[in-house]
């Protein structure tokens, strides 16, 4: 949800998802929220006086055309995944 909000865009791929789940982990929403706006991806489309907008204005589901596969494929539990804070 934070690139659709801040950068106006679906995830590129699981490793952005990864890269800002890991700094919301580490550093919080704050630090969360400035990784997002100090891109030069936020600074070219949005700079320091637009509130970021969806770029892809478009029939909702050409928004974000990779957002279904990354919900159904890439972001699922599946029985090869492994999560050690949860017991079997």
């Amino acid at each position: 949800m934070g690139t659709k909000h801040f950068l106006g865009r679906a995830p590129l791929n699981q490793t952005e998802i990864r890269k800002y789940n890991q700094l919301l982990a580490t550093q919080g929403i704050r630090g969360f929220i400035q990784a997002m706006i100090k891109t030069p991806e936020y600074a070219e489309f949005f700079g320091n006086d637009t509130i970021p907008y969806r770029r892809f204005p478009t029939l909702p589901a050409a928004n974000f055309p990779n957002t279904e596969r990354l919900y159904q494929q890439l972001t699922r539990q599946t029985s090869n995944s492994v999560i050690s804070s949860v017991a079997p």
